[in-house]
């Protein structure tokens, strides 16, 4: 599980954010069809993104472009929770970057409908198909919420909160001699 002490919550994180951990040869550039103008790129294979997030669902902002390969995606240490990727040949999810024409600001669903929580990813590049190795994040887009406590349960709480009140009230009454209040005491002469 998650372990990090910096975590990307619910929205949209550039590519900048502290949370994200790029090892290897990643260099930022500037490019006005990016988001906010900073993408972070890499042409070399085996480079690395890790982050934790905390949520349900994960989309990555990237570049796509003829000279592009792929990300392999793990989350929580697999492919199975990055339930939106294709997988390789050797079952590992992946995102393609690839594309004939460039094609910026996109948005590539990597998880969805996760349990709520922290979760570890880890991107590294790859060769595409194609021959292209280059990888260039723009951004991370982290949903979900909560989830809500069901109406039940607080309905259940709530009903516990009051009988328990009213029994302490009950119990203060009887120990403070409650049946004797309201009763006169008529003095005769």
């Amino acid at each position: 599980r998650a372990t990090s002490a910096m975590v990307l919550y619910p929205g949209f994180h550039q590519e900048s954010h502290p949370a994200l951990t790029f090892s290897g040869q990643w260099q930022e550039h500037n490019d006005e069809r990016a988001t906010l103008i900073g993408v972070m790129v890499s042409d070399v294979p085996g480079d690395r993104l890790q982050f934790t997030f905390q949520g349900s669902d994960l989309d990555l902002v990237v570049a796509q472009e003829a000279r592009s390969g792929r990300l392999t995606v793990s989350v929580d240490g697999g492919s199975y929770a990055a339930n939106r990727l294709p997988r390789d040949a050797t079952g590992h999810a992946y995102a393609d970057l690839w594309s004939p024409d460039a094609q910026w600001q996109r948005r590539i669903a990597v998880a969805r409908g996760l349990p709520w929580g922290p979760h570890e990813v880890g991107l590294q590049i790859a060769a595409g198909p194609h021959g292209g190795t280059r990888a260039a994040i723009d951004g991370i887009v982290v949903a979900g919420k909560p989830p809500d406590v069901p109406r039940t349960l607080a309905g259940i709480t709530v009903l516990m909160a009051a009988l328990l009140g009213s029994y302490g009230l009950y119990r203060l009454a009887v120990a403070t001699g409650w049946r004797k209040m309201g009763r006169r005491t008529v003095v005769r002469r």
